[in-house]
């Protein structure tokens, strides 16, 4: 149990490398959320929540397109 303790240490103490991503996966993915917080800002709150670690605060603003 010590030698799995001290392995699990040595792992949270090194450096990771963030993972490489490619622009177009990002852009498909903020484009996704951007339906989604029209759409269902409540299921789009709770999709955000899942990759951060404390509280958020949604303030809708005017939107820049000329309809």
């Amino acid at each position: 149990l010590d030698a799995l303790r001290q392995q699990f240490a040595a792992l949270e103490a090194a450096p990771s490398t963030p993972p490489i991503v490619h622009p177009a996966w990002v852009r498909q993915k903020l484009e996704r959320l951007e339906d989604l917080l029209r759409r269902d800002p409540v299921r789009a709150r709770a999709e955000i929540a899942k990759h951060l670690d404390g509280e958020m605060t949604l303030t809708p603003r005017p939107s820049d397109a000329k309809e």
